[in-house]
């Protein structure tokens, strides 16, 4: 066997040593021997050492700290014991501590289907859908949509029959129903997809999907609403549930009422690039941007546009915090994550030149605009193993726990999601944070499952099994599809609760 020598790989056939060259996959049988020896697999490994040397190094420092004086403070309205230093907890965290260190997870889908790594959960009815399609697309190229019900095993959801469709809306959806990217669940027993083709011609659809049907193996009607060319990038829907806002990478910022879609609200075709977008009340919507900008919207006018924050990494996830009562946002970024208040965010200001030449100080208007940073109240205090480094994983919000789900990876082999403390920006120790998925966690959400019975369906079609109990709160999570799961490095979907 021949010797392993790092940032090279030895080449049978040919009998000799190559240099591997950056982004370059070795040549071997299987793909963890392939890539052990590329630029970012070496990268990679290097960063994980030296994160376990620091936090190594830290905790031995913390250890053989000497322990100071206490010094009592002078102020009268303090208790004597918190003059001490005994600093109690809440309730609100021991509940967050328990629930973060007694978790534990199991899977919740087998079947033959692969799922597509994106799920969505009814938190009035306690549905979870999710969509699934068969590898071999000669032998059945139909997706699948189950619907886990409390009292119905399984509902299965397909297209609408293609008899009453005409001809561009049949080739169409035949190009967009095996890639989906998004699914987000409405009132009244409707759901919303987003489907994109593959390249060069990329289009994404708006499919909107019905499947409140008495009988529970009824195929209910999904019709494409809206189509587009580009990306959509982000999904999501006002608090009243009466609206609809997606984010793409071109002119598809776009919101729309549910009940017709048709004629929009507002089309934001000056905002592109953008990778997210959320509500922050029923008119208000804030926007995310590749570039780090979060750019708010009034949709009763279209003028009120203006870029309210610049994030120091390209926005990925974004969420108010409307339970603090104040104007808060919390923003992911690919870096980083920060909670910044509006009122004490000022707006943006250019960053300014730094050539001292005359012809790029000339020049310097036409150059792209860059803005400095805008001052958050919490900042995350995220290693660079804890780092999400791209736009699509999963991320999840809870505001009765106050925490965090955030998922984050590599791009090699460390695929982790960790559970994050929003009120100080440190992470809660919980046994999901030393967990290493198979493939990158692209779905989560925090659930509260307000029915008591599991579901199981037949042999024929996949299965969702789930701990459902009245009152427990779970943390639904979904990997990318088309990795197989091992025991070391599980796929599919995960529910993790308190046992």
């Amino acid at each position: 066997m021949p010797t392993e020598i790092p940032g090279y790989y030895f080449d049978s056939s040919k009998n000799r040593y190559f240099k591997i060259q950056a982004n370059h996959v070795a040549s071997g049988s299987s793909s963890s021997a392939a890539t052990k020896y590329s630029r970012q697999a070496v990268n990679a490994e290097k960063l994980i050492k030296k994160t376990n040397k620091r936090e190594k190094r830290h905790k031995a420092s913390k250890v053989a700290q000497t322990v100071k004086r206490s010094v009592l403070s002078k102020q009268s309205l303090l208790e004597f014991g918190w003059r001490l230093g005994d600093k109690r907890k809440t309730s609100a965290e021991i509940v967050k501590t328990f629930y973060a260190t007694s978790i534990s997870g199991h899977n919740i889908y087998t079947g033959p289907r692969s799922p597509c790594g994106q799920f969505a959960f009814e938190h009035a009815t306690g549905n979870l859908l999710t969509a699934t399609s068969s590898d071999e697309r000669q032998v059945d190229p139909t997706p699948t949509i189950l619907i886990s019900k409390p009292k119905r095993p399984r509902q299965v959801i397909t297209q609408a029959p293609e008899s009453a469709w005409s001809d561009v809306q049949i080739d169409l959806w035949r190009q967009l129903r095996h890639n989906i990217t998004h699914i987000l669940s409405l009132r009244y027993g409707r759901s919303v997809w987003v489907s994109q083709t593959h390249l060069p011609d990329e289009y994404s659809a708006v499919i909107l999907a019905t499947h409140d049907e008495p009988d529970p193996h009824a195929h209910a009607l999904a019709d494409i609403q809206l189509v587009f060319q580009g990306i959509i990038t982000g999904l999501t829907k006002s608090p009243s549930g009466e609206r609809l806002a997606t984010s793409g990478d071109r002119a598809n910022s776009y919101v729309a009422e549910i009940d017709h879609f048709r004629p929009a609200i507002e089309n934001y075709q000056k905002l592109k690039d953008q990778t997210c977008v959320k509500f922050q009340d029923e008119n208000v919507i804030v926007f995310g941007g590749r570039n780090g900008q979060a750019t708010l919207c009034d949709v009763r006018d279209q003028s009120a546009t203006v870029m309210r924050l610049q994030h120091s990494s390209g926005v990925a996830h974004i969420q108010p915090l409307a339970n603090s009562g104040q104007p808060r946002l919390l923003i992911q970024g690919t870096q980083d994550m920060k909670v910044y208040d509006l009122r004490y965010c000022p707006i943006p200001t250019r960053q300014p030149g730094r050539s001292s030449s005359t012809t790029a100080a000339r020049n310097w208007h036409k150059m792209p605009r860059r803005y400095l940073n805008s001052p958050p109240v919490t900042t995350f205090s995220m290693s660079a193993t804890r780092q999400p480094n791209n736009f699509n994983l999963g991320f999840a919000y809870d505001p009765e726990l106050n925490l965090v789900a955030s998922a984050s990876t590599d791009h090699h082999s460390n695929h982790r999601i960790g559970l994050w403390d929003v009120a100080n920006g440190h992470m809660v120790e919980s046994p999901l944070n030393a967990v290493r998925f198979g493939s990158q966690v692209t779905c989560a959400e925090f659930v509260d499952w307000n029915c008591g019975t599991t579901v199981d369906g037949s042999q024929e079609l996949p299965r969702l099994q789930t701990s459902r109990r009245s009152g427990a709160k779970s943390l639904l999570l979904a990997t990318a599809a088309g990795v197989k799961s091992s025991q070391a490095n599980p796929t599919g979907m995960w529910e993790w609760s308190v046992n």
